[in-house]
Protein backbone atom coordinates (compact mmCIF):
# COMPACT_ATOMS: atom_id res chain seq x y z
CA UNK A 1 0.00 0.00 0.00
CA UNK A 2 3.02 2.29 -0.21
CA UNK A 3 3.01 3.20 3.47
CA UNK A 4 5.73 0.95 4.89
CA UNK A 5 9.37 0.32 4.15
CA UNK A 6 11.23 -2.93 4.92
CA UNK A 7 15.02 -2.93 4.60
CA UNK A 8 18.20 -4.71 5.61
CA UNK A 9 20.78 -2.97 7.80
CA UNK A 10 24.52 -3.29 7.30
CA UNK A 11 24.55 -5.26 10.56
CA UNK A 12 22.26 -7.96 9.14
CA UNK A 13 19.01 -6.86 10.82
CA UNK A 14 15.65 -6.63 9.08
CA UNK A 15 13.99 -3.31 9.93
CA UNK A 16 10.67 -1.72 9.07
CA UNK A 17 9.45 1.87 9.20
CA UNK A 18 6.57 4.04 7.97
CA UNK A 19 7.33 5.95 4.79
CA UNK A 20 5.70 8.92 3.05
CA UNK A 21 6.99 8.69 -0.50
CA UNK A 22 5.78 12.11 -1.79
CA UNK A 23 7.52 13.94 1.05
CA UNK A 24 10.42 11.44 1.18
CA UNK A 25 10.09 11.08 4.93
CA UNK A 26 10.77 7.89 6.88
CA UNK A 27 9.56 7.43 10.44
CA UNK A 28 10.97 5.53 13.40
CA UNK A 29 12.37 2.10 12.54
CA UNK A 30 11.55 -1.15 14.29
CA UNK A 31 13.95 -4.10 14.33
CA UNK A 32 11.91 -7.12 13.25
CA UNK A 33 14.55 -9.85 12.74
CA UNK A 34 18.19 -9.99 13.83
CA UNK A 35 21.09 -12.04 12.52
CA UNK A 36 20.08 -12.57 8.90
CA UNK A 37 22.60 -14.31 6.69
CA UNK A 38 24.21 -11.67 4.45
CA UNK A 39 26.44 -12.27 1.46
CA UNK A 40 29.85 -10.84 0.73
CA UNK A 41 30.43 -8.35 -2.10
CA UNK A 42 26.82 -7.34 -2.81
CA UNK A 43 25.58 -7.65 0.78
CA UNK A 44 22.37 -9.45 -0.17
CA UNK A 45 20.29 -10.68 2.75
CA UNK A 46 18.74 -14.16 2.77
CA UNK A 47 15.08 -13.23 3.09
CA UNK A 48 12.04 -12.86 0.88
CA UNK A 49 8.47 -11.57 1.11
CA UNK A 50 5.60 -13.19 -0.75
CA UNK A 51 2.76 -11.22 -2.30
CA UNK A 52 0.52 -12.65 0.42
CA UNK A 53 2.68 -11.21 3.20
CA UNK A 54 4.66 -14.30 4.25
CA UNK A 55 8.27 -13.79 5.34
CA UNK A 56 10.86 -16.48 4.59
CA UNK A 57 14.41 -16.07 5.89
CA UNK A 58 17.59 -17.79 7.05
CA UNK A 59 19.79 -16.83 9.96
CA UNK A 60 23.55 -16.95 9.48
CA UNK A 61 26.74 -14.97 9.19
CA UNK A 62 27.12 -11.42 7.96
CA UNK A 63 29.80 -11.77 5.28
CA UNK A 64 29.43 -8.15 4.14
CA UNK A 65 31.48 -6.89 7.10
CA UNK A 66 34.83 -7.97 8.47
CA UNK A 67 38.22 -6.99 9.81
CA UNK A 68 41.14 -5.87 7.70
CA UNK A 69 44.14 -8.12 8.30
CA UNK A 70 47.68 -8.33 6.94
CA UNK A 71 49.45 -11.68 6.70
CA UNK A 72 52.72 -13.17 5.47
CA UNK A 73 51.37 -16.72 5.73
CA UNK A 74 52.92 -17.32 9.15
CA UNK A 75 51.29 -14.64 11.30
CA UNK A 76 48.25 -12.39 10.96
CA UNK A 77 47.93 -8.80 12.19
CA UNK A 78 44.48 -7.18 12.52
CA UNK A 79 44.55 -3.51 11.55
CA UNK A 80 43.31 -1.06 14.18
CA UNK A 81 40.44 0.21 12.03
CA UNK A 82 37.54 -1.71 13.55
CA UNK A 83 35.10 -4.09 11.93
CA UNK A 84 33.14 -2.56 9.06
CA UNK A 85 31.75 -2.96 5.55
CA UNK A 86 35.07 -2.44 3.76
CA UNK A 87 34.85 -2.43 -0.03
CA UNK A 88 38.27 -1.25 -1.21
CA UNK A 89 41.49 -0.31 0.54
CA UNK A 90 45.12 0.68 0.01
CA UNK A 91 47.96 1.22 2.47
CA UNK A 92 50.19 4.27 2.02
CA UNK A 93 53.80 3.63 0.86
CA UNK A 94 55.14 4.36 4.35
CA UNK A 95 52.65 1.92 5.93
CA UNK A 96 51.29 4.55 8.34
CA UNK A 97 47.90 5.26 6.75
CA UNK A 98 45.10 3.41 5.07
CA UNK A 99 42.67 4.69 2.45
CA UNK A 100 39.47 2.64 2.55
CA UNK A 101 36.09 2.77 0.82
CA UNK A 102 33.43 1.91 3.40
CA UNK A 103 29.64 1.77 3.28
CA UNK A 104 28.21 4.80 5.08
CA UNK A 105 24.64 5.57 6.05
CA UNK A 106 24.11 8.02 3.19
CA UNK A 107 26.75 7.07 0.61
CA UNK A 108 30.07 5.33 0.22
CA UNK A 109 32.83 7.03 2.19
CA UNK A 110 36.51 7.29 1.37
CA UNK A 111 38.15 7.25 4.77
CA UNK A 112 41.78 7.96 5.65
CA UNK A 113 42.83 5.94 8.73
CA UNK A 114 45.81 6.55 10.99
CA UNK A 115 47.03 2.98 11.54
CA UNK A 116 48.65 3.80 14.88
CA UNK A 117 45.62 5.38 16.55
CA UNK A 118 42.80 3.90 14.45
CA UNK A 119 41.29 7.38 14.02
CA UNK A 120 40.00 8.38 10.61
CA UNK A 121 38.71 11.28 8.58
CA UNK A 122 36.09 11.05 5.83
CA UNK A 123 37.80 12.56 2.79
CA UNK A 124 35.01 12.05 0.22
CA UNK A 125 31.42 10.84 -0.01
CA UNK A 126 29.91 9.67 -3.29
CA UNK A 127 27.31 7.10 -4.42
CA UNK A 128 30.11 4.98 -5.93
CA UNK A 129 33.84 5.19 -5.18
CA UNK A 130 36.36 3.04 -7.01
CA UNK A 131 39.81 1.88 -5.89
CA UNK A 132 41.93 4.52 -4.10
CA UNK A 133 45.60 4.53 -5.18
CA UNK A 134 48.46 6.33 -3.43
CA UNK A 135 51.19 8.11 -5.37
CA UNK A 136 54.68 6.54 -5.00
CA UNK A 137 55.66 9.25 -2.51
CA UNK A 138 52.40 8.96 -0.57
CA UNK A 139 51.64 12.67 -0.91
CA UNK A 140 48.64 12.29 -3.23
CA UNK A 141 45.67 9.97 -3.53
CA UNK A 142 43.63 9.16 -6.63
CA UNK A 143 40.14 7.68 -6.80
CA UNK A 144 37.28 7.66 -9.29
CA UNK A 145 33.51 7.84 -9.29
CA UNK A 146 31.12 6.65 -11.97
CA UNK A 147 32.83 8.63 -14.76
CA UNK A 148 35.13 11.08 -12.97
CA UNK A 149 38.71 10.84 -11.69
CA UNK A 150 39.90 12.85 -8.67
CA UNK A 151 43.34 13.51 -7.20
CA UNK A 152 44.26 15.30 -3.99
CA UNK A 153 46.34 15.46 -0.85
CA UNK A 154 44.44 14.15 2.19
CA UNK A 155 46.66 16.30 4.45
CA UNK A 156 45.40 19.53 2.90
CA UNK A 157 42.09 21.20 3.58
CA UNK A 158 41.33 21.58 -0.15
CA UNK A 159 38.95 18.97 -1.59
CA UNK A 160 40.22 16.48 -4.20
CA UNK A 161 40.51 17.96 -7.70
CA UNK A 162 38.64 16.65 -10.75
CA UNK A 163 41.41 15.74 -13.21
CA UNK A 164 39.68 13.64 -15.89
CA UNK A 165 36.31 12.54 -17.25
CA UNK A 166 35.86 9.02 -18.61
CA UNK A 167 33.13 9.87 -21.14
CA UNK A 168 30.40 7.77 -19.53
CA UNK A 169 32.72 4.86 -18.69
CA UNK A 170 33.71 3.61 -15.26
CA UNK A 171 37.46 3.87 -14.76
CA UNK A 172 39.21 2.11 -11.89
CA UNK A 173 42.86 2.76 -11.08
CA UNK A 174 45.13 -0.10 -9.97
CA UNK A 175 48.75 1.17 -9.88
CA UNK A 176 50.56 4.52 -9.78
CA UNK A 177 54.02 3.82 -11.19
CA UNK A 178 55.77 7.18 -11.39
CA UNK A 179 54.97 10.72 -10.26
CA UNK A 180 52.38 11.26 -12.96
CA UNK A 181 51.30 7.96 -14.57
CA UNK A 182 48.42 5.82 -13.36
CA UNK A 183 47.44 2.41 -14.75
CA UNK A 184 43.86 1.16 -14.57
CA UNK A 185 40.98 0.07 -16.75
CA UNK A 186 37.49 0.73 -18.09
CA UNK A 187 34.92 -1.73 -16.74
CA UNK A 188 32.44 -1.06 -19.57
CA UNK A 189 34.79 -1.83 -22.49
CA UNK A 190 37.42 -3.93 -20.64
CA UNK A 191 40.45 -1.97 -21.75
CA UNK A 192 43.63 -1.44 -19.76
CA UNK A 193 44.35 2.29 -19.71
CA UNK A 194 47.17 4.65 -18.85
CA UNK A 195 46.32 8.08 -17.42
CA UNK A 196 48.84 10.92 -17.85
CA UNK A 197 48.40 13.33 -14.94
CA UNK A 198 50.82 15.92 -16.36
CA UNK A 199 47.99 17.14 -18.61
CA UNK A 200 44.80 18.95 -17.61
CA UNK A 201 42.51 17.30 -18.28
CA UNK A 202 44.53 14.10 -17.89
CA UNK A 203 45.03 12.14 -21.12
CA UNK A 204 44.08 8.51 -21.78
CA UNK A 205 46.10 5.87 -23.62
CA UNK A 206 44.94 2.31 -24.36
CA UNK A 207 47.44 -0.36 -23.27
CA UNK A 208 45.50 -3.60 -23.88
CA UNK A 209 42.05 -4.80 -24.86
CA UNK A 210 40.12 -7.75 -23.42
CA UNK A 211 41.77 -6.77 -20.15
CA UNK A 212 40.87 -6.14 -16.52
CA UNK A 213 42.76 -5.83 -13.22
CA UNK A 214 45.72 -4.30 -15.07
CA UNK A 215 48.83 -3.78 -12.92
CA UNK A 216 52.12 -2.29 -14.10
CA UNK A 217 55.46 -3.44 -12.69
CA UNK A 218 57.19 -0.84 -10.49
CA UNK A 219 59.78 -0.11 -13.21
CA UNK A 220 57.00 0.47 -15.77
CA UNK A 221 58.32 -2.18 -18.19
CA UNK A 222 55.60 -4.85 -17.87
CA UNK A 223 51.83 -5.00 -17.63
CA UNK A 224 50.06 -7.93 -15.94
CA UNK A 225 46.32 -8.31 -16.39
CA UNK A 226 43.35 -10.69 -16.51
CA UNK A 227 41.24 -11.40 -19.53
CA UNK A 228 37.56 -10.49 -19.27
CA UNK A 229 36.31 -13.86 -17.99
CA UNK A 230 39.09 -14.04 -15.35
CA UNK A 231 40.36 -17.34 -16.74
CA UNK A 232 43.99 -16.32 -17.38
CA UNK A 233 46.71 -13.91 -16.24
CA UNK A 234 48.70 -12.32 -19.06
CA UNK A 235 51.99 -10.46 -19.22
CA UNK A 236 52.74 -7.82 -21.87
CA UNK A 237 55.69 -5.45 -22.34
CA UNK A 238 55.05 -1.70 -22.11
CA UNK A 239 54.52 -0.62 -24.80
CA UNK A 240 53.18 -4.01 -25.88
CA UNK A 241 53.52 -4.01 -29.66
CA UNK A 242 50.83 -6.69 -29.71
CA UNK A 243 52.86 -9.23 -27.74
CA UNK A 244 51.63 -11.00 -24.64
CA UNK A 245 52.62 -14.08 -22.64
CA UNK A 246 50.49 -16.29 -20.42
CA UNK A 247 51.41 -16.37 -16.73
CA UNK A 248 48.60 -18.63 -15.47
CA UNK A 249 45.25 -20.07 -16.51
CA UNK A 250 42.19 -21.37 -14.74
CA UNK A 251 41.24 -19.93 -11.37
CA UNK A 252 43.68 -17.02 -11.38
CA UNK A 253 42.93 -13.33 -11.06
CA UNK A 254 43.91 -9.95 -9.61
CA UNK A 255 47.66 -9.82 -10.31
CA UNK A 256 49.84 -7.55 -8.12
CA UNK A 257 53.57 -6.94 -8.41
CA UNK A 258 55.79 -7.72 -5.43
CA UNK A 259 58.76 -6.17 -7.25
CA UNK A 260 59.99 -5.72 -10.83
CA UNK A 261 60.40 -9.48 -11.40
CA UNK A 262 57.78 -11.18 -9.26
CA UNK A 263 54.02 -10.91 -9.11
CA UNK A 264 51.26 -12.60 -7.18
CA UNK A 265 47.67 -13.52 -7.90
CA UNK A 266 44.87 -15.32 -6.11
CA UNK A 267 43.43 -18.70 -6.99
CA UNK A 268 40.16 -20.12 -5.74
CA UNK A 269 38.55 -23.50 -5.48
CA UNK A 270 35.34 -22.76 -7.37
CA UNK A 271 31.75 -21.95 -6.46
CA UNK A 272 31.32 -24.77 -3.94
CA UNK A 273 34.78 -24.43 -2.42
CA UNK A 274 35.59 -20.74 -2.23
CA UNK A 275 38.95 -21.12 -0.51
CA UNK A 276 41.54 -18.58 -1.57
CA UNK A 277 45.19 -19.45 -2.19
CA UNK A 278 47.86 -16.90 -3.10
CA UNK A 279 50.37 -17.85 -5.79
CA UNK A 280 53.71 -16.18 -6.54
CA UNK A 281 55.05 -16.05 -10.09
CA UNK A 282 58.68 -15.17 -10.82
CA UNK A 283 59.34 -13.71 -14.27
CA UNK A 284 62.76 -14.24 -15.92
CA UNK A 285 63.24 -12.05 -19.00
CA UNK A 286 66.98 -12.66 -19.51
CA UNK A 287 66.37 -14.71 -22.67
CA UNK A 288 63.96 -12.18 -24.19
CA UNK A 289 60.82 -14.28 -23.89
CA UNK A 290 59.54 -14.27 -20.29
CA UNK A 291 59.92 -17.56 -18.42
CA UNK A 292 57.48 -17.88 -15.52
CA UNK A 293 58.00 -20.01 -12.43
CA UNK A 294 55.02 -20.40 -10.09
CA UNK A 295 54.76 -21.54 -6.49
CA UNK A 296 52.01 -21.60 -3.87
CA UNK A 297 52.50 -18.85 -1.32
CA UNK A 298 49.76 -18.98 1.34
CA UNK A 299 46.06 -19.54 2.03
CA UNK A 300 43.74 -16.72 3.09
CA UNK A 301 41.35 -18.16 5.71
CA UNK A 302 38.10 -16.26 6.21
CA UNK A 303 38.62 -14.35 2.95
CA UNK A 304 35.73 -12.02 2.05
CA UNK A 305 35.32 -11.04 -1.59
CA UNK A 306 34.86 -7.30 -2.11
CA UNK A 307 34.09 -4.89 -4.92
CA UNK A 308 36.90 -4.54 -7.47
CA UNK A 309 40.27 -5.65 -6.13
CA UNK A 310 39.70 -7.83 -3.07
CA UNK A 311 43.24 -7.82 -1.73
CA UNK A 312 46.27 -5.51 -1.73
CA UNK A 313 49.95 -5.80 -0.90
CA UNK A 314 51.41 -3.87 2.01
CA UNK A 315 54.73 -1.97 1.63
CA UNK A 316 56.53 -4.80 3.46
CA UNK A 317 55.11 -7.46 1.10
CA UNK A 318 52.24 -8.91 3.13
CA UNK A 319 48.72 -9.58 1.83
CA UNK A 320 46.00 -7.21 3.04
CA UNK A 321 42.42 -8.52 2.88
CA UNK A 322 39.06 -8.51 4.65
CA UNK A 323 38.64 -11.45 6.98
CA UNK A 324 35.32 -12.60 8.39
CA UNK A 325 33.37 -15.58 9.63
CA UNK A 326 33.25 -18.65 7.42
CA UNK A 327 30.20 -19.15 5.22
CA UNK A 328 28.29 -22.18 6.52
CA UNK A 329 25.48 -24.01 4.67
CA UNK A 330 21.98 -23.10 5.82
CA UNK A 331 20.19 -26.06 7.39
CA UNK A 332 16.66 -24.68 7.36
CA UNK A 333 14.45 -21.69 6.50
CA UNK A 334 12.08 -19.91 8.87
CA UNK A 335 8.60 -19.14 7.57
CA UNK A 336 6.22 -16.62 9.19
CA UNK A 337 2.77 -16.43 7.57
CA UNK A 338 1.01 -13.04 7.55
CA UNK A 339 4.24 -11.36 8.69
CA UNK A 340 3.38 -8.09 6.94
CA UNK A 341 0.35 -7.63 9.20
CA UNK A 342 2.55 -8.17 12.25
CA UNK A 343 5.13 -5.73 10.86
CA UNK A 344 2.56 -2.98 10.30
CA UNK A 345 1.22 -3.39 13.81
CA UNK A 346 4.69 -3.09 15.33
CA UNK A 347 5.59 -0.06 13.21
CA UNK A 348 2.33 1.73 14.01
CA UNK A 349 2.82 1.12 17.72
CA UNK A 350 6.38 2.53 17.64
CA UNK A 351 5.30 5.65 15.73
CA UNK A 352 2.28 6.73 17.79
Amino acid sequence: DGGYLVYLSMGGDLLAAPVDVPSRRVGRSVRMVTGLDRSAYFGFGSYGLSSGGTLVYALGTNRAVGNLVATDGRSVDTLAVGRDAFHLFAMSPDGRRLAAVVDGLQAQELRIYDLLSGDHQVWARRPVIHQPVWSPRGDRLLFSGLDSVFVGDPDRSAPPELVALAAGQEFEAFTWINPDRVIGGFWSTYRAMSLDLTKRPAEWDTLATDATFAAASPDGRWLAYNDVDLSAVWLAPLPSGGQRYQVASGSADEPHWLDDRELTYKSWGGVDNYEITMVRASVDTSSGTPVVTRRTWMDLPGFIDTAGESYQLTPDGRVLYVRGTGDEPKRYLRVIPDWVTMMKRAVDEANR
